[in-house]
């Protein structure tokens, strides 16, 4: 009896196996799905709330003037005035923290190299100066910040910086110290005729190169409007020629700014 109970047993999970293995979703719909999950999440309400506040779209100002009414329950009151004023002293406290870690200038020497140490001035000049503090900004106001390496059209090297809810990290170990890939989405404005749309852009970026898609009704669609294809190398060099090769970085292409350990 225990053998044929086992046996059973043995035969339902074989089943249930089988049935996931038939079930398995594609790497298109993982990315939906863990999109969809983020979007929405607390982590990144509380990011984008971050950078409501530093502008000044605070909690008070959506505040309505209540009342006991019937029954006990408030009710808003229309009649009487609802003055709210904003001190907006959480934008004064991110600007002086800002301004202490990068206000200063930084300096490059080297007294074994002073040729390396030049071209190092040419990358970590003013403007990245700029783009830095910038950054320093945006991962208080959202717990993280990121900058991206990248070859501008007139083939320099150059820097930008994204904040923390446009990034979806896919990090290859909990200490978030090396990613294994990441998504970056934000919103376009185009025009159908004379109509008005916001468009969903989404941009995966692993070894590989970057690849491109639009966010429509939760799915993702390959963005080979403006080109025949969505996939590209991070890096593309023109020769004497005009033949054009890509390159891509052996890591993922992305530096993290925190502004603590939890990255809060």
């Amino acid at each position: 009896m225990f053998s044929s109970f086992v046996d059973a047993i043995t035969l339902k999970l074989s089943n249930f196996i089988l049935q996931g293995a038939k079930a398995h979703m594609t790497d298109l719909e993982f990315l939906e799905k863990e999109i969809a999950a983020w979007k929405c999440s607390p982590r990144r309400m509380m990011q984008i709330k971050g950078f409501l506040y530093y502008d000044g779209d605070h909690d008070v100002i959506h505040r309505k003037r209540t009342m006991i009414g019937e029954g006990g329950e408030l009710e808003v009151v229309e009649n009487l005035p609802n003055n709210r004023i904003v001190d907006n002293q959480y934008a004064k406290m991110v600007n002086q923290k800002a301004n202490y870690l990068f206000g200063k200038p930084f300096t490059l020497s080297g007294f074994q190299n002073t040729a390396y140490i030049e071209l190092l001035k040419k990358i970590f000049d003013k403007k990245f100066m700029r783009t830095l503090k910038s950054a320093g900004k945006a991962a208080y106001n959202g717990g993280i910040a990121w900058l991206y390496p990248y070859y501008n059209e007139r083939g320099e090297f150059a820097f930008r910086f994204f904040p923390a809810y446009e990034i979806l990290p896919f990090w290859k170990d909990s200490e978030h110290t090396e990613l294994d890939f990441f998504i970056r989405h934000y919103v376009t404005v185009a025009y159908d005729g004379n109509q008005r749309k916001f468009i969903e852009k989404v941009e995966l970026y692993d070894l590989n190169g970057v690849h491109l898609f639009i966010l429509d009704g939760g799915k993702l669609i390959p963005d080979i409007v403006n080109n025949e294809t969505a996939d590209f190398p991070h890096v593309t060099m023109t020769d004497a020629t005009g033949k054009v090769t890509g390159f891509n970085w052996q890591r993922v292409p992305l530096i993290p700014l925190k502004a603590n350990e939890q990255e809060t």
